[in-house]
């Protein structure tokens, strides 16, 4: 279910990259991080080639990663969200500004 999930992150941030690219918003890409100390993140979305936000999958994990906290430090992106299986759930934690929200809430909100 995971990889699914994952799976279905990637094509909906991919359609987004794309559709905000044409749309003249500048040059979107979309990148997976992980460091030499195996730290990473599903998603880097890329604005102009700069990091703009951050996106794990996380299914049931409702407390913000580690390694997503970790790397909004060090890219400085603008915003991180952790996505979770529990519908409805939305939180922001003020601390990391990692908001943490169900799938469906943010694939919705991506176009």
């Amino acid at each position: 279910m995971g990889a699914r999930l994952e799976n279905l992150t990637a094509l909906h941030l991919l359609k987004a990259c794309d559709y905000w690219t044409d749309l003249a918003h500048g040059q979107l890409d979309l990148c997976f991080v992980r460091d030499k100390e195996h730290r990473e993140v599903n998603f880097l979305v890329l604005r102009e080639k700069k990091p703009w936000f951050l996106v794990e999958c996380k299914s049931n994990d409702l407390q913000p990663s580690a390694a997503l906290a970790y790397f909004q430090k060090a890219l400085g992106t603008s915003a991180a969200y952790q996505l979770v299986t529990k519908p409805g759930y939305d939180r922001e934690y003020s601390a990391s500004g990692i908001r943490v929200l169900d799938y469906e809430r943010f694939l919705a909100g991506l176009v």
